[in-house]
């Protein structure tokens, strides 16, 4: 029995053998090659003040080789991998102004920045959660340093957010803004939260809130508009997350005084009605 059983995990196994037969694991989509062993890309790195960084130009395995431009193709031990494109980018909120209790929108003013190397479209991103597109202008920051170029944004735009209403009147929300790119999978480029602010952008609170918490990261998003199983659906997310609280230190007071007082109209009004009721059954 013990044979049987070690006989078909084998046979499942050796059925995981490409891309559109893979898992989906915690790093990335598992399958097995002839060997029986699992094929994982190089992953090429640089030191910089004691830390590791992603190099800008990764090799991941290629999963469409008759697509791809054969100067982006490398073959290490009979394993085709493709060449990707690395961008760093990073985001931090200025200013809100129209918030939509009612819509769960309002207007947000941002930094957003890119440290690439070669070539980079900021207008082909896609602000996921946008209510409106958004598009890129002139920078206002821009800068080469050797391979590495920097360039540095304002923009302002219409974005859906989450409005905390068990903290009325302590006016909490989540304010978060997420792109990816518009074209481009996880096999032609994938962003790096960059948490090194350029040039003239700096970190503050916004303007009539005191920032919470506030987060940087990466996701994927899998496309289920792509049903082609050959094809990556995967496409690299960064997601910019925080939590503001309002900081007018009088703002909990000009609410719940008015609160206060139309209460007490109320128990008044009713107190006067019931002793009237008992006044009259005497």
């Amino acid at each position: 029995m013990i044979n049987i059983a070690r006989n078909k995990v084998r046979d499942s196994l050796s059925e995981i053998n490409s891309f559109s037969q893979s898992i989906n694991g915690v790093t990335g989509n598992i399958f097995f090659n002839e060997q029986g062993a699992v094929d994982k890309p190089l992953k090429l790195a640089f030191y910089k003040k004691q830390k590791l960084f992603p190099c800008f130009q990764q090799y991941v395995l290629s999963h469409n080789n008759t697509s791809a431009k054969a100067n982006k193709l490398i073959t290490i031990n009979n394993t085709v991998m493709q060449k990707t494109k690395i961008v760093y980018a990073g985001i931090d909120f200025k200013k809100l102004s129209d918030l939509d209790i009612n819509q769960q929108t309002c207007e947000i003013e941002f930094y957003i920045w890119f440290r690439f190397e070669n070539s980079f479209d900021p207008n082909e991103i896609l602000f996921m959660n946008a209510v409106e597109p958004i598009s890129f202008g002139d920078p206002f920051f821009s800068e080469r340093t050797g391979k590495v170029t920097t360039l540095a944004y304002l923009l302002k735009g219409k974005f859906n957010v989450y409005y905390d209403r068990q903290w009325l009147p302590f006016d909490t929300h989540e304010i978060q803004i997420k792109f990816r790119h518009k074209y481009d999978n996880t096999d032609h480029i994938i962003f790096i939260p960059d948490h090194i602010t350029p040039g003239d952008v700096i970190y503050s609170n916004l303007d009539g809130h005191e920032v919470k918490k506030f987060s940087l990261d990466q996701t994927i998003y899998e496309n289920d508009q792509i049903l082609d199983p050959t094809k990556n659906n995967n496409f690299a997310v960064i997601n910019a997350s925080t939590t503001i609280q309002r900081s007018d230190p009088f703002y909990f007071l000009r609410f719940l005084i008015p609160l206060t007082l139309c209460l007490i109209s109320v128990l008044y009004i009713l107190i006067t009605i019931f002793r009237g009721k008992r006044g009259r059954s005497y």
